[in-house]
């Protein structure tokens, strides 16, 4: 069976990085199904014409209902694509990395995650596809 690949653009927004660990802006399912309660961060489809930027971008608006509309302008790190096979589908996540200290600090889809134990921690909360693109990221941040 040939998979369709679906192109997604993820807006992972961090914020408060220390030593330790920082806090990511994500958001739990809601839906019927086997992903319900499952953390993600904001994301979808890129459409024909659109650079993962502009789809994060647009994305974060429509995930928090304009919450995350003063994104634009931030300071803005790709971390590249990474590729996902499930058993129904292919997806190819292009995940960019908002610099987001300050934007509505204390809205509850912030959550704190340790660069030690965020598996534990997470782990059994997350989409597959997503452990990939969290380690290049806690790899990378002490450089951000």
């Amino acid at each position: 069976m040939v998979k369709n690949q679906k192109k997604i653009a993820l807006a992972i927004l961090v914020s408060e990085i220390t030593g330790h660990g920082c806090k990511l802006w994500m958001q739990k399912r809601e839906e019927a199904g086997p992903l319900s309660g499952m953390l993600e961060f904001p994301g979808g489809k890129i459409e024909n014409g659109e650079t993962p930027l502009q789809a994060a971008l647009r994305e974060a608006d429509e995930e928090s209902h304009g919450l995350l509309i003063d994104l634009q302008g931030r300071k803005t790190i790709s971390l590249g694509s990474f590729a996902y096979d499930y058993d129904d589908r292919s997806v190819e996540l292009f995940a960019v990395v908002f610099m987001a200290d300050g934007v509505h600090e204390e809205h509850p889809h912030w959550h704190y995650w340790s660069f030690s134990s965020w598996k534990e921690k997470y782990g059994e909360h997350l989409l597959a596809a997503n452990f990939q693109v969290l380690e290049e990221l806690f790899k990378r941040i002490a450089t951000f």
